[in-house]
């Protein structure tokens, strides 16, 4: 759909959203233009663990990129091993 910015997204037809996505098509279209009624609900426990950073330059070097991601993944599971917790799975997801 080439939506980039959540800006196109609000701006985005919602006939076209909601044959895409159904429900969850206008649902992501109010929330892009910042309205939400959905309760916030308070959650006990750790659902996440992240790590990231940001290169001075965008580089497409397999190397550099190789060390980044397994030095990344050794902070996520130092802090698990540091605190007991047990995990499903791993994502890394580069932009």
């Amino acid at each position: 759909m080439r939506i980039t910015k959540v800006e196109e997204l609000a701006n985005y037809k919602v006939q076209v959203l909601n044959q895409r996505f159904g429900k969850m098509g206008i649902k992501m279209k109010r929330v892009a233009k910042g309205v939400d009624f959905d309760e916030v609900e308070e959650r006990d426990g750790v659902k996440s663990i992240s790590r990231h950073i940001t290169f001075d330059e965008d580089t497409e070097d397999p190397e550099k990129i190789s060390t980044c991601a397994d030095m990344l993944a050794d902070g996520v599971h130092n802090n698990l091993m540091k605190n007991h917790y047990l995990f499903e799975r791993l994502h890394l997801w580069f932009a």
